[in-house]
């Protein structure tokens, strides 16, 4: 876990399971939180390590030059826990949705999953701006899916994508925006596939 006011920064490092462990290893909890938006929040506050000040600001994942994640089951997720347990220094679903990825010249591979993204942020009520997603990948490698559940603005720049038969989306979403940027897709059927529930436009 990456706990509110916490961040883990990987440079030119890989992680991945031990040898004497043939399965899949969790992968890595970004713990935000769900009633602060990333408004105001920096790339440069990101990436200069001046964020997260405080034990109630967003947790962050960053990771840059030539960095790698491999075999998880999830090698990035926003959610608490996988089988959906809720820590309890938080009471309700979302509290600590909307942890912060930034990810530069990085490999996802053999995972199960890349990144997941879950709803940010819990209040609803907010204007566009507000709802904004700070999360940015930079001349990444994914040779594993990405799905985003109702979170916006999420960045792909430079980004390629390495999919088979077994794995056909490069990006799947739910209720989400995102932001695509001089990125390839190869060897997949849907490059990146938007769904929508009821009463919500997909883009």
């Amino acid at each position: 876990y990456i706990n509110r006011g916490a961040r883990l920064q990987l440079d030119n490092s890989t992680l991945d399971r031990s040898q004497e462990c043939p399965g899949n290893w969790a992968g890595i909890h970004v713990i935000g939180n769900g009633a602060r938006t990333h408004q105001g929040i920096s790339v440069a506050s990101i990436t200069n390590g001046s964020y997260p000040a405080t034990i109630d600001d967003h947790g962050v994942f960053y990771s840059k030059n030539n960095s790698a994640i491999k075999h998880a089951n999830n090698a990035i997720t926003t959610s608490t826990d996988a089988n959906g347990y809720i820590p309890p220094y938080y009471a309700n679903w979302g509290d600590a949705f909307g942890g912060i990825i930034f990810a530069t010249n990085t490999t996802f591979q053999d995972n199960w999953r890349a990144v997941e993204m879950l709803e940010f942020p819990k209040v609803k009520s907010m204007v566009q701006s507000q709802m904004e997603n700070i999360s940015t990948f930079n001349n990444c490698h994914f040779y594993d899916k990405v799905t985003i559940w109702e979170n916006h603005n999420v960045k792909f720049n430079n980004c390629n994508f390495y999919l088979d038969a077994s794995n056909p989306t490069g990006v799947f979403g739910i209720n989400f925006t995102a932001r695509f940027s001089g990125n390839t897709f190869e060897g997949i059927q849907s490059n990146v596939s938007p769904a929508r529930t009821f009463g919500i436009n997909a883009s």
